[in-house]
């Protein structure tokens, strides 16, 4: 299943699942729009998770656009419907990994230009500078996110008290403000909430102009995408 920046608006809960979690129990309780895996993932268990995923997308999850060849030679087999840059510090890593793509679809015989990606580009402080440059990313470009862990290491802060500073809340709304200029959904990822807290965080995401949130596990799921259903705030 390919899929197209028009299905990426329609996300909500993107479940990034870890592969010893690909044993598929969790799958019939998960409600997930997409699916994010690791670079080394077991491709047999990639290809019982597609088969039993109800045709949700499969993201491959990247750390750096240095790292891509590696990691997409691997996946040549089981080619993914899209990428997350996890470590993007700019739109030229977009441009970059999008040249990339190009030569690799071609020997994964797939159509030129459907891999999609999502670039996390509020993980570091280059990327929260350049924000705006994203609008000239390129047409694969479906969503920008970002990770306040990766950020916090990034900028040296301590995890647990991050969230607490206006550093936080600045850069998530510099991700939203820079996803709007692009025209791609924006992406929430925030490690530092705890279970009674994930409703109302996804709450103030969506009232920032978050359209999706990263869930850590399958219980996740069906919090996120009650919270950022569309519709009246609140409703």
């Amino acid at each position: 299943m390919k899929v197209s920046a028009q299905t990426g608006r329609g996300w909500r809960s993107l479940w990034r699942v870890r592969d010893e979690a690909l044993g598929l129990s969790d799958m019939i309780t998960a409600e997930p729009d997409a699916i994010i895996v690791a670079p080394d993932s077991d491709l047999h268990r990639v290809a019982r998770l597609r088969s039993t995923s109800f045709g949700r997308p499969i993201l491959l999850e990247i750390d750096e656009v240095e790292t891509a060849d590696a990691a997409l030679l691997h996946w040549l087999p089981a080619w993914p419907d899209g990428i997350v840059l996890r470590r993007c510090r700019s739109a030229f890593d977009v441009q970059h990994l999008s040249a990339k793509l190009a030569v690799w679809e071609a020997d994964a015989d797939v159509a030129h230009g459907t891999t999609v990606v999502i670039a996390m580009a509020g993980s570091n402080a280059s990327s929260l500078l350049d924000i705006a440059g994203f609008r000239d990313a390129g047409a694969r470009l479906i969503g920008l996110g970002w990770d306040d862990c990766d950020l916090a290491a990034d900028l040296g802060a301590e995890p647990a008290t991050f969230a607490a500073t206006d550093l936080w809340l600045s850069a998530r709304s510099r991700v939203a403000l820079g996803a709007a200029a692009a025209g791609v959904f924006a992406l929430d990822t925030a490690h530092s909430e705890a279970a009674c807290q994930l409703g109302p965080r996804c709450a103030q995401a969506r009232a920032l102009g978050f359209a999706a949130k990263i869930a850590g596990s399958a219980g996740e799921t069906a919090t996120i995408n009650e919270a950022l259903r569309r519709g009246p705030i609140g409703a």
